[in-house]
Parts: C-alpha cells; structure tokens; sequence
C-alpha cells in the first residue's frame, strides 16, 4: 500500500500535533484524499521523515499526531551539482523534477544565450520550481530537498568538483573517467545547447564534453540521461554498492 508523503516547513517531534492549513490541508484532503485514520508521512527536509496520523479533517485545516521517526536516508554518496539551462516551463518542470528524482545535491539554473527566459516573471518561475523539486522529493521518497541556487549566468557560473562534465550533442567522449569523486559538477544546456564562446568557456573552466549518443536530446532527457550516467558510475545507482 502505497504512503502518502508530505512536505512541510515545521519543526517535528515525535508525540506532537501538527496542523495544516490553506494549500497543504486542501492539497492532503482533496489531492490525497486523507481521512481521519489514516497514516501518511512528514518530513521537513533536515533528514528522516514522521509517520503521522490524521487525527481530524475539516473544512479549513487538518491535525495530525506525529507517532514514530524513521530514519531513513535516500541521499547519494555522490554529491552532484546540476547547471541547468533555463528552458520554457514545461520542459523546465520536467528537468527540476528529474534532477530530484536522480540524487541532485544542488541545483543551479543558469542562463545562457539560448535560454528562453522573461526576467520580469522570473521570480515567480523561481517559486515554482522550489515547489516543483517539493513535489518530486514527496514522490521520490528523499528526506532531503537538493538546494535551488540562485539564476546564474552561465559565464559566471563557478563550482568546485573533481569531475566537471557538459551535456553536448555530438561532441566528446562516451567514457567517464574511471577515479571515483566525491563531487561531480554536470552542466546541461537549454534547448539550442551552449553556443560556441558558452562552450568554449566552460571547457577552458575545466569541463569535458561526454557524449550522450548521436541523437539530439531534450534538456530533461538530458538531464535524466547524465545524472543516471553519473549515479550509476559513481552514486547508488552501482550495481556493486545495492
């Protein structure tokens, strides 16, 4: 039976209430459809998550009892920084979404030439893709929230990582290097890719080019692709570490 999981801001202790009101008490009676009774989890991004159960359902809010801690940890041991290129905000949506779902440590969007981006309603693009990467780690089972850095042009773009790799259609190298890191830095154009001086500046930074077969991927498709490639290599995607 699948576990309805929610997000929340709160602090949490186990013998506690917790009431919920506005989008989350209509998001868990509407959406999830809970009742009184019934048990789901909490969690608020600081590890672990709380079995609670709802105690009472009315029109406005929700209250819950928190019964029991599980300690459970979804993080990769690899910790992965992802520069994505600011796309329209469907396929945007899919890439926060994926970059979750793969382990993201960090998440940075970063605007290119080709970024389809309006400055005048960036703000609002900002929240909400934090509630984006929210929804995604509810149904990932991840305890922890990757962090979304600021909008970063990409020529200013600056990351410490031992591995630093670039999503580019028909360029570079197939193979990963074999020297398992800590961090890994992965950098994925928008739609159009990186141009010519963005590519060119990246590789003099210290990335290398991977490439991820001879046809033309979508930025979420490419995000999904490089991050498995990199947690299968290195993170807990390795068959030898499950």
């Amino acid at each position: 039976m699948r576990i309805n999981r929610l997000f929340v801001r709160e602090d949490l202790k186990v013998g506690s209430g917790l009431d919920l009101e506005g989008y989350r008490a209509h998001y868990l009676r509407s959406v999830l459809r809970g009742r009184p009774g019934q048990v789901c989890h909490v969690f608020n991004g600081l590890g672990g998550e709380f079995v609670a159960t709802i105690v009472s359902v009315s029109r406005n809010s929700i209250h819950l009892d928190l019964t029991a801690f599980l300690d459970n940890d979804r993080e990769s041991p690899l910790e992965t920084h992802v520069g994505i290129g600011i796309v329209r905000s469907s396929a945007m949506d899919e890439s926060l979404s994926h970059a979750t779902e793969l382990g993201a440590t960090i998440i940075t969007p970063l605007h290119c030439a080709y970024s389809q981006n309006n400055q005048r309603s960036l703000e609002k693009r900002v929240d909400h893709w934090h509630q984006i990467i929210i929804s995604a780690a509810e149904q990932c089972g991840r305890n922890r929230l990757p962090r979304l850095a600021p909008v970063t042009p990409v020529n200013t773009w600056q990351v410490e990582a031992e591995h630093r790799l670039i999503a580019h259609p028909g360029h570079g190298s197939p193979i990963l290097p074999a020297r398992t890191p800590a961090r890994v830095a992965l950098a994925i154009g928008p739609e159009g890719g990186f141009n010519h001086d963005e590519l060119a500046l990246l590789t003099d930074g210290g990335f290398s080019i991977v490439n991820l077969g001879p046809r033309v991927l979508r930025t979420p498709t490419a995000v999904l692709s490089l991050l498995a490639l990199t947690q299968s290599r290195w993170g807990d995607m390795d068959a030898a570490r499950l």
